[in-house]
């Protein structure tokens, strides 16, 4: 646990204090359960968080009701750790009922709600709704347009995530465009050196991936990984994501070599902490993809079909990140022996529902499918 372990030590003996002094509901156990939840989460230790949040949630719920800030609020966190797991359908639901509760109790224009519209965004994206993020990514800018004049760092935050949500619909260039904006007001805001800079030059990389323009988008990934390793050191799921990124480019570029040295490392940092969670699951599929590429054809299926299970089990049945893996092991079968169709169709079904016609991703199965029809 690292860093976290002085922090979990001392707010477990204060639960326990807590429940001594107050055998009952009290809202003091309550917080304390909330924040000793939210430490272990931050400490990778998912199994011991999530009993916290759970209890959090439901103590809060007996004490104040089911239309109450505080509830709002217990449940905002409790999206936060649902993701974090890998179950972004959870923190949907969680985040809507926070949002009912908000429009009600503080408003509709309060900045509170506009910050669970913002988490809703990035929370129903996760989960595949891809047009309702849109839709909540827009009224979060519209309460923050309201409530602040000029340049905020809560309205910079619901541009970067608006810009998430272009880029899941393969809007690559408004997406780019979205983040680069973004970059010039937080550089102002909070200087070159916060955290958030190096996120948004990471999404920006990530435009430029989409659009092919590799040498670009490599030269901007390293100096990512660069950063976020000094920034929260080499074993922290935030470098391990810059590890993705950057396996993802080099692939295309074809340095393969290196390209799953870094898949390999994001899957090392990611797979004793939070083995289920969207991000490790991404690490690999990324290793799988580069496995693929590389004609490692047996380990690759592997990995597609260990990652199928699971996503299968947590994620809705039309979710993009499903028909990803079943595109990749669609063309490892194709590969292997020929066939791959009924991988590949049930990946096209879902891109057409969940993305549409003309998402990259879906015209990219669709032409693959079509070479494979007319062999």
């Amino acid at each position: 646990m690292g860093q976290y372990a002085e922090g979990i030590e001392y707010l477990t003996e204060s639960l326990g204090m807590l429940r001594r002094l107050f055998p009952e509901d009290n809202v003091n156990t309550s917080y304390a359960l909330q924040s000793l939840g939210y430490a272990h989460m931050m400490a990778g230790d998912l199994q011991s968080a999530g009993p916290m949040f759970d209890e959090s949630v439901a103590m809060t719920r007996r004490l104040f009701g089911d239309r109450s800030n505080q509830l709002g609020t217990s449940l905002n966190f409790y999206a936060v750790y649902q993701r974090r797991a890998g179950n972004p359908a959870a923190a949907v639901e969680a985040l809507e009922e926070a949002l009912a509760i908000y429009e009600v109790v503080i408003g509709p224009d309060h900045p509170n709600t506009g910050t669970t519209l913002n988490n809703l965004a990035n929370a129903a994206a996760a989960a595949g709704r891809l047009d309702d993020a849109l839709a909540y990514a827009r009224r979060a800018i519209a309460v923050y347009q309201q409530a602040y004049e000029g340049a905020h760092p809560n309205l910079s935050t619901a541009y970067y995530v608006l810009g998430s949500v272009q880029q899941r619909l393969g809007d690559y260039a408004k997406a780019q465009q979205t983040f680069e904006q973004t970059l010039e007001t937080d550089r102002g805001l909070l200087g070159e050196t916060h955290p958030r800079i190096i996120m948004i030059l990471e999404q920006i990389a990530l435009t430029q991936r989409k659009q092919g323009q590799l040498a670009e988008a490599e030269a901007l990934q390293r100096e990512v990984l660069e950063r976020r390793t000094a920034s929260f050191g080499t074993d922290n799921r935030m470098t391990a994501n810059a590890h993705i990124n950057l396996a993802a480019v080099l692939m295309l570029a074809g340095q393969l070599e290196e390209a799953e040295d870094h898949a390999r490392r994001a899957v090392a940092i990611l797979e004793p902490t939070e083995p289920d969670s969207t991000t490790a699951l991404g690490a690999r599929v990324q290793l799988a993809e580069v496995l693929r590429t590389g004609g490692h054809l047996d380990e690759a299926e592997q990995l597609y079909l260990a990652v199928l299970e699971r996503q299968r089990d947590t994620l809705a049945t039309d979710h993009p990140d499903i028909a990803t893996t079943l595109h990749g092991l669609g063309v490892v079968h194709l590969q292997q022996d020929g066939s791959g169709t009924e991988e590949l169709e049930e990946a096209l079904r879902i891109r057409q529902s969940a993305l549409g016609d003309g998402h990259p991703d879906t015209m990219g199965t669709a032409m693959v499918l079509e070479q494979t029809r007319s062999q």
